[in-house]
């Protein structure tokens, strides 16, 4: 208020000083009038306080989602365990999310993931039923870590806070405090506090489990792995297989005979002519299957599916290279020519891919003019055509080389779902058995279609069985990890590592360098899901005593070094241990689960309130 407006004020209550008010027989006591003003002040604070404690996560952190007896998952842990199950499977499934129909712009609340008439359920049904069985999964372990004794310690802790650092380094780089960085991710009042409990949880559930996997394997003995073996070998064998399929298509049936330009209505009027067409084709690739098979043993048959599938992949790629390339007509193109070339270029990829050789463009022609090595008698190719063979015989290998893995199949092991697996696992197999395989239309000799809408493909394929049904005893690997936050500090470690270092010296090197220490015992490829780390251990220089020359990328934040010191147990062995060890787990786990089932409660009003 202005100092005039005072002065106005000042005056006009001198002057009422003296003038006695007269008394009112209707109107509001004053003492009510009071109350309400307190009433509406309280309300008004209180409504203030409501919002600084929703938007500080108080009334989440304060709400139980899910419970057991002695162990409590709050709102903003369940959203939190919530956000993260979302995130994996959008994650998992980013190119496939259009296809499920969902839109991770809108909120899971208005999507339906059962799209089925009258039903209910939302996309964020969906995820929460998912959420709480894994939520469920943390509290049993958790109460049976509590009935051991089982208690997170300073290791545990420490990687915790490795975990949450995360947040504290992402949030600096955006310009946010912590907890403001972590409620853009998890939403209004999530803080760092709530994913520290709900890690601790889990932490806690995860060490439990391990200290029980860790108990039941112990205890599988070789007798066990014998018993489990004799009763059921077929299931823990291998066979090693190559196959190649020819496949037709009606639609290629129908470009032959109209033309790639056809029109919809023309297919009616000449399916006896396409039909023709199509069951000569099918003839075809059978005839290709039979020619296939009448190769003269295991590497015979290897260089003819390699040498379809660089024939096939330079088909698919030469003549639209050289639609759209700069040459012009020329010698070189002659039709006699051309064939020359694709059987020299050809001929050579086959073997630099079974050789497992290196592809180099300069070699394709050589400033002589000769094509991988050979003459063409009579051509000079010239620079632009020498230019297309280089692009096209280098897309041509790059293609048929990461197809080839695919036909060539070691240590198959048995499945009663594939024809060709239960062929190669009958009695009496042996190296050398071919077996063709046909599916879809007229498959067998089945009665084709005459119905073009009816019609859709045809394949055939062919089988060499390389090698029967055999007991695996190639060894598997013991290595030991030291794994860093840091790829600078993780290439640190690798100056200090020595040839056959025994594991118990890198462990020792791991705690003096602050490292967290990982040992694999009976590691088979595969397992840990990191290419580079496989490229390095089952390369052929890699032996017992050695350890990677630079550090191993585990994923964008973890970094590793590694030692092979010692061969594990025998696949075929690993393999029987692995079985049994499931089997005792998932027994234990079922009964763990009706231990503690009635004790596990949940509030679905509370959860219901969870934004998403």
């Amino acid at each position: 208020m202005g100092k005039s407006n005072r002065i106005r004020n000042d005056r006009a209550n001198a002057s009422l000083a003296g003038v006695k008010a007269p008394k009112k027989n209707n109107g509001m006591p004053s003492w009510a009038l009071n109350l309400i003003t307190i009433v509406v002040t309280v309300a008004i604070l209180f409504s203030v306080v409501f919002m600084l404690m929703t938007s500080n996560g108080v009334f989440g952190r304060m709400s139980t989602a899910m419970r057991s007896d002695n162990f409590r998952v709050s709102r903003n842990m369940m959203d939190y365990y919530f956000q993260t199950q979302y995130n994996n499977f959008v994650s998992q499934n980013s190119s496939y999310l259009s296809y499920y129909g969902l839109d991770t712009s809108l909120s899971l609340k208005d999507q339906y993931f059962d799209t089925t008439e009258g039903s209910e359920t939302t996309w964020f049904d969906y995820m929460m039923d998912q959420t709480k069985v894994q939520v469920e999964e943390i509290l049993i372990y958790c109460e049976e870590a509590e009935e051991r004794g089982i208690e997170l310690d300073e290791e545990d802790y420490e990687a915790i806070d490795t975990e949450l650092e995360t947040y504290e380094t992402y949030a600096e780089m955006y310009g946010y405090d912590t907890n403001s960085y972590i409620a853009q991710i998890y939403g209004k009042g999530m803080k760092l506090k709530d994913i520290r409990a709900a890690m601790e949880l889990s932490s806690l559930a995860s060490k439990c489990s391990e200290e029980i996997g860790v108990k039941l394997e112990s205890d599988i003995t070789d007798d066990d792995i014998k018993e489990r073996y004799d009763s059921d070998s077929q299931k823990f064998n291998n066979v090693d297989y190559s196959y190649y399929t020819f496949t037709v298509s009606f639609e290629d049936a129908v470009v032959e005979v109209l033309g790639k330009d056809h029109k919809e209505e023309d297919v009616e009027t000449n399916k006896a002519d396409i039909i023709a067409k199509y069951k000569e084709m099918i003839e075809d690739a059978k005839e290709k299957a039979a020619a296939l098979l009448t190769a003269d043993g295991a590497d015979a048959f290897k260089n003819s599916v390699v040498t379809e599938l660089v024939s096939d992949a330079w088909d698919d790629n030469y003549e639209t290279s050289l639609e759209s390339s700069e040459v012009k007509e020329g010698d070189e193109l002659s039709p006699e020519n051309t064939a020359t070339v694709k059987a020299i270029v050809v001929g050579n990829l086959v073997k630099l891919i079974i050789d497992e050789g290196e592809f180099k463009s300069e070699d394709v022609v050589s400033d002589d003019g000769k094509l991988f090595g050979a003459s063409i008698e009579g051509v000079t190719f010239s620079e632009e055509y020498a230019t297309l063979l280089e692009e096209v015989a280098s897309t041509v290998f790059t293609s048929a080389q990461s197809k080839s893995a695919t036909y060539f199949v070691e240590k198959a092991t048995y499945t009663d779902s594939d024809d060709a697996i239960e062929w190669a696992f009958e009695d009496d197999r042996k190296a050398g058995d071919t077996k063709t395989i046909e599916e879809g239309d007229g498959a067998d000799g089945a009665e084709m279609s005459e119905d073009p809408d009816e019609l859709e493909s045809f394949s055939v394929s062919a089988y060499y069985l390389v090698k029967p049904e055999y007991k695996d005893e190639s060894l598997s690997k013991n290595v030991g990890l030291m794994v860093f936050t840091s790829s600078s500090d993780a290439a640190a470690a690798v100056e200090k590592l020595s040839a056959d270092m025994s594991i118990e010296e890198f462990e020792a090197l791991c705690d003096e360098l602050g490292a967290t220490f990982s040992k694999y015992e009976n590691y088979t490829k595969g397992s840990m899901g990191v290419d580079a780390f496989d490229t390095w251990l089952y390369d052929e220089e890699t032996v017992v005593g050695s350890y990677t020359d630079s550090a191993i990328s585990l994923d964008e934040t973890t970094f590793a070094v590694a030692i092979y010191y010692d061969d594990g147990m025998p696949m075929w062995e690993v393999s029987v241990k692995s079985a049994i060890f499931s089997d005792k787990y998932e027994e234990f786990d079922t009964a763990l689960t009706e231990k503690y089932k009635d004790a596990i409660k949940t509030n679905d009003k509370a959860i219901n309130k969870i934004d998403a």
